[in-house]
């Protein structure tokens, strides 16, 4: 389905709607542990970008607060490799 692609675009019709959250996260996965993807890339406002920032190079703050505040993904799916 895929090939040799190595740029998925995933949007969804809506924003913050649970079913889509769910998707993505499965697509997601698939795509790193299934395909080796190793660059996800998410939508986000420009307000979001220092947290997420913040978190990704210097552990500030908790993967679930963090994602769940910029919109980019539904607290209940959220796993950080340090564990939060």
């Amino acid at each position: 389905m895929l090939g040799n692609a190595r740029v998925v675009g995933l949007g969804e019709a809506t924003h913050g709607t649970r079913e889509f959250f769910r998707l993505k996260h499965r697509l997601l996965d698939f795509l790193v542990t299934e395909m080796d993807f190793s660059v996800p890339a998410m939508e986000a406002s420009a307000s979001a970008g220092p947290a997420v920032d913040a978190y990704v190079r210097h552990g500030v703050g908790d993967a679930a607060t963090v994602l769940t505040r910029a919109g980019i993904v539904d607290v209940a799916y959220v796993r950080s490799p340090r564990g939060d």
